[in-house]
């Protein structure tokens, strides 16, 4: 059964157009092996995107790499998140 958990986005960074760095902290290590994502609830509905994690494990910190382009509900979603804001993973 999948783990909910909360993170902060701790950095929110354009690298290129539509291509942007989301840094999210929880407030313990996130433990994962590579290949893996993470998923997040996008809408009060509790829909949800999955998105591959772009770091390294053993970290309490995870970096996702999304192109927003799609224009999707998660993209609009993470569009508008600010450095601050709490997600559901």
């Amino acid at each position: 059964m999948p783990v909910t958990l909360n993170a902060k986005v701790s950095k929110k960074q354009n690298l290129a157009g539509n291509y942007w760095s989301f840094s999210l902290e929880f407030q313990n290590p996130y433990d994962f092996l590579a290949g893996q994502y993470v998923s997040i609830k996008v809408a009060p509905d509790g829909t949800r995107r999955s998105y591959s994690i772009a770091s390294a494990p053993d970290s309490n910190t995870v970096e996702l790499l999304i192109d927003v382009s799609p224009g999707g509900v998660g993209s609009k979603y993470f569009l508008a998140l600010k450095e601050g804001d709490v997600v559901e993973a």
